[in-house]
């Protein structure tokens, strides 16, 4: 009797295509309003905390993708004032710090996509980054980083077709089982 809330903020989501790879979307909550700040996911968060509370029931919490978000101070600021995403690593660590232990208490699972960028000046360490800042890694129980590798093709009657992607993943943290190691799967 759980829940799967998903809440996009980029409006790329198909719903039609992930039907039809078997996706039950009509089980699935996307929500009617749309996420445009951090805080609009993190009030949303807070609702089914206490959803999950009043049903005693568990629920799977995705946020797509974290890097559209701003912060409501970002959205009143103009264009060339400020810096970008400035306040919004603070604002994660501030959330978190509120709502992780009810998450936890309520058996919600919150993934959270993000992507990687490249960080500059670096010689040695680690050479991506993500926005969200330490929080989200602080906060994680698992992290995993995808790669796109390449497509993979078939031949049907002469003609070479692809049928998918092949994907590296790699688990920089793990606290449930042992960490760093990465698979491969199409």
């Amino acid at each position: 009797n759980g829940k799967v809330w998903y809440r996009e903020a980029e409006a790329a989501f198909d719903k039609e295509y992930a039907a039809s790879i078997g996706m039950p979307v009509n089980r699935v909550d996307f929500g009617q309003r749309r996420f445009d700040t951090v805080e609009d996911i993190f009030e949303d968060m807070e609702k089914k905390i206490t959803w999950a509370k009043e049903n005693d029931a568990p629920g799977l919490y995705i946020i797509d993708s974290l890097d559209a978000l701003s912060d409501r101070e970002e959205q009143k600021r103009k264009i060339d004032t400020g810096t970008y995403g400035g306040n919004k690593p603070k604002k994660m660590g501030e959330l978190f710090r509120r709502l992780i232990r009810q998450l936890e208490e309520s058996h919600i699972c919150v993934i959270i996509i993000s992507q990687v960028r490249d960080k500059i000046g670096v010689t040695f360490g680690q050479k991506k980054t993500r926005s969200g800042g330490r929080a989200l890694n602080f906060y994680a129980s698992i992290i995993l980083y995808l790669s796109h590798l390449g497509a993979v093709y078939r031949t049907y009657h002469k003609q070479k077709r692809a049928i998918g992607v092949l994907v590296k993943v790699k688990c920089t943290k793990n606290k449930i089982t042992k960490p760093f190691r990465d698979c491969k799967f199409l």
